[in-house]
């Protein structure tokens, strides 16, 4: 029990007693008079106990806060760029809370002010550790069932936040039991700041090299999607047209959600290998531009590169109506 709530406790039990003794000569109403202490007493506590909340919904209002990113018309590139520094922002917030902690316990007490400062500094900590776990969870869903260095890379540092996050909340726990909880569990609030410290500096260290794994898994990727060998075989001009249409359509239909999974990335260089055999094996040459084009459409789907997709299949697919007299 903090010394606010004793002093009120204290304050209406002299005045009830002091009550008490002059109900026969003032017709006061005790029972009456003793219920709106009570009422006074827990009305007080209840205030108390919501200074720290209000000090920290003063503080997160006054922050700036972040213009969400359109993440579906980014490369995969940028989305790499933009996880690593998500993932970096949300160290040093982790790092910043462990450090605020340990400044407001070393003194073995922690006030309400410092309270609700180490409130403040855990939910946004806990907030860029959502935002970098929706980054990571959105990549992942471009790669469902394919692994390589990137998404190994991201497996391991996805495992580190979730450590990360679980510290948080074991300090957010035992702010939430209340300032006298918090003064009786200083050494509990500690070790709890220790594990964040140890584990931040863990994920800092295993987020490093990610956008080193990334550059290599991507390079990979685009290379042995560009060198696609073809798996069906034109046996005449028209069956060259179908193909080509049909590499069309591969893309039209990837490009309807808005995303470029890898399985449509697969399929469109598939498709695009086997258009291209086919407008090398009838026209040469002559079509030479059309291989240029879906060669130049595939590399853009290997590097998830929407935006550029989007303008250069609107000018490939304005031209196949042309490519019919090709039959």
């Amino acid at each position: 029990m903090n010394k606010s709530r004793i002093s009120i406790m204290v304050i209406g039990l002299t005045a009830l007693a002091v009550l008490s003794a002059c109900t026969s000569n003032a017709g006061v109403d005790v029972e009456a008079t003793a219920n709106a202490i009570v009422a006074a007493t827990m009305t007080a506590e209840s205030a108390k106990a919501e200074e720290i909340d209000l000090a920290v919904q003063a503080t997160m209002t006054a922050m700036p806060q972040e213009t969400p990113v359109a993440v579906y018309e980014l490369t995969e590139e940028e989305l790499a760029a933009l996880i690593d520094q998500a993932v970096a922002e949300a160290i040093a917030a982790s790092e910043e809370a462990a450090a605020q902690t340990v400044s407001a316990t070393s003194d073995a007490t922690v006030t309400e002010q410092e309270a609700a400062d180490i409130t403040y500094v855990v939910v946004s900590a806990e907030d860029a550790l959502a935002y970098a776990n929706e980054l990571v969870v959105y990549y992942y869903s471009l790669y469902e069932g394919h692994v390589d260095e990137a998404v190994t890379a991201l497996n391991e540092i996805e495992s580190e936040l979730e450590a990360i996050n679980t510290n948080l909340q074991d300090i957010e726990d035992i702010l939430n039991e209340g300032l006298e909880a918090v003064n009786n569990t200083i050494d509990e609030l500690n070790q709890a700041a220790s594990d964040l410290s140890e584990r931040a500096g863990q994920a800092q260290t295993q987020a490093q090299s990610w956008m080193t794994d990334f550059s290599a898994a991507q390079q990979a990727r685009e290379e042995a999607l560009l060198e696609m060998k073809p798996n069906v075989e034109a046996n005449d001009r028209s069956e060259m047209v179908d193909l080509v249409n049909g590499f069309a359509d591969e893309i039209r239909n990837a490009l309807n959600d808005g995303t470029l999974a890898y399985q449509e990335k697969v399929a469109i260089a598939q498709s695009g290998a086997n258009a291209r055999a086919a407008l090398e094996k009838f026209d040469g040459l002559l079509l030479r531009d059309w291989n240029r084009n879906i060669e130049s459409l595939v590399g853009n789907v290997a590097r998830g590169d929407l935006t550029r997709l989007r303008d250069g299949f609107a000018s490939f697919s304005a031209n196949l109506p042309g490519l019919e007299s090709r039959r």
